[in-house]
């Protein structure tokens, strides 16, 4: 898998020297009509995602989200009314 992961990106980082080096206008990289690009776009950012996935969705709460899961909760008593927000501001 990271063979491949590789390979595909050093394919990208090809493409995007060969557009440095001969930049044509109006050309957005990350949304490119070439299936080929597309492609190694979307292995890139699903190989991303996959690495960052735990850090950023973890199974259990860390220690500061119970902090601040904590002191929100010693606000609940806060309401809009107190912070001067006008009602048409509000979401009920």
């Amino acid at each position: 898998m990271n063979n491949k992961i590789n390979e595909s990106m050093q394919i990208y980082i090809d493409i995007i020297k060969k557009y440095i080096k001969n930049p044509k206008k109006n050309i957005d990289l990350f949304n490119n009509e070439d299936d080929k690009c597309n492609l190694i776009a979307e292995k890139i950012r699903d190989y991303l995602m996959s690495k960052l996935y735990d850090y950023i969705y973890p199974k259990e709460p860390l220690a500061n989200d119970l902090v601040f899961y904590g002191q929100t909760k010693k606000l609940i008593w806060l309401k809009p009314e107190h912070l001067d927000i006008k009602k048409i501001y509000i979401n009920h």
